[in-house]
């Protein structure tokens, strides 16, 4: 899913450019989701797993850092138990 922008990121560092993914969902990939008939439950499902695969990324040093959906994600409150 993050693989473009890890490819964009390895094409900008071969050039001589100082460059290194960043990987996340955008917090209105949630909105999109469920105007395109997902479930709530089947969004925060996506979410999470997104959110869980752009760390997979950056444990593995393929990604620098987290970004969109993890700002919104401690913001609306999952990590206080709370839904998208």
């Amino acid at each position: 899913m993050y693989d473009h922008a890890v490819r964009n990121a390895e094409v900008a560092r071969g050039a001589g450019l100082v460059s290194g993914a960043v990987v996340g969902l955008h917090p209105a990939e949630c909105v999109r989701l469920l105007e395109a008939g997902w479930g709530v439950g089947e969004v925060e499902g996506f979410m999470r797993w997104a959110v869980d695969l752009a760390a997979r990324y950056v444990e593995e040093g393929r990604a620098v850092g987290l970004g969109g959906v993890w700002e919104a994600a401690l913001a609306g409150g999952w990590a206080r138990g709370g839904a998208v």
